[in-house]
């Protein structure tokens, strides 16, 4: 795997972190508040309420009634429809301890980045960390424990010796674009720098900036910011060139 590609899954896995924690904020739980009027043996109204779906009115995505279910009883305002936020609860989910992938991408909602987390996890340590124990099944933990170990992170190990490397890259680059999804995020485009010549071939026009780092599409030398403005302006010293996009 190349400097740049190992970089975009660090960076991947740090933006998995941060969509999560921004999507399990207490204020997008999904709750549902309905009432219904108790009735007695003879089917009397009572004068009491209680909650459609008791666990429902403090736990997020409950049970939501259906239209036939519905009785005269009901008190309150008419029935919310499904809020588009479920899309988050399935995200946010605890893990489930399975190995669970979507290749053909036909599954009906999305899986917990938990869970895939998880299962890459669980994978790893089997074929390369046998003798370090397993971290909590929580995103924080499982992504904090990828991008640690010492002075190669475990990600970067990883890299070069899992086999399954390129298809967990691809799951969890998917698992990020459902978390940006959701969360109303897009990407930023990349950036071109038209009519500078890269400091390793010399081929104008091929450093495009994508997130922090900047990569020469002809021959895939890679810069960090700091690198980049040295050869900006080494380049307008030089031959009077400024970069554009």
């Amino acid at each position: 795997m190349c400097a740049v590609c190992r970089w975009r899954l660090c960076r991947d896995v740090s933006a998995i972190d941060r969509l999560h924690y921004q999507l399990s904020g207490p204020d997008d739980l999904v709750v549902d508040r309905r009432q219904v009027a108790v009735l007695d043996e003879d089917g009397g109204v009572t004068g009491e309420v209680r909650w459609r779906d008791p666990a429902a009115a403090v736990l997020p995505a409950g049970a939501v009634a259906s239209r036939v279910n519905a009785t005269a009883g009901v008190s309150g305002t008419r029935n919310p429809q499904a809020p588009t936020s479920l899309d988050a609860v399935d995200l946010t989910g605890p893990a489930r301890h399975a190995t669970i992938h979507d290749p053909y991408h036909d599954q009906v909602g999305y899986v917990s980045a938990a869970t895939v987390l998880d299962s890459w996890v669980r994978l790893l340590r089997v074929e390369l960390f046998g003798h370090q124990r397993l971290p909590a099944a929580t995103v924080g933990s499982l992504t904090d424990w990828l991008l640690a170990g010492g002075v190669v992170s475990r990600l970067e190990i990883a890299c070069n010796r899992f086999a399954a490397v390129d298809e967990m890259t691809v799951e969890l680059r998917d698992l990020l674009s459902a978390l940006r999804s959701v969360a109303g995020e897009t990407e930023p485009p990349p950036r071109r720098y038209l009519g500078v010549p890269c400091r390793g071939c010399n081929v104008v026009s091929q450093l495009v900036q994508e997130g922090d780092y900047i990569e020469c599409e002809h021959c895939q030398l890679l810069l960090n910011p700091d690198e980049l403005q040295q050869w900006l302006t080494t380049a307008a010293q030089r031959w009077g060139i400024r970069g554009t996009h």
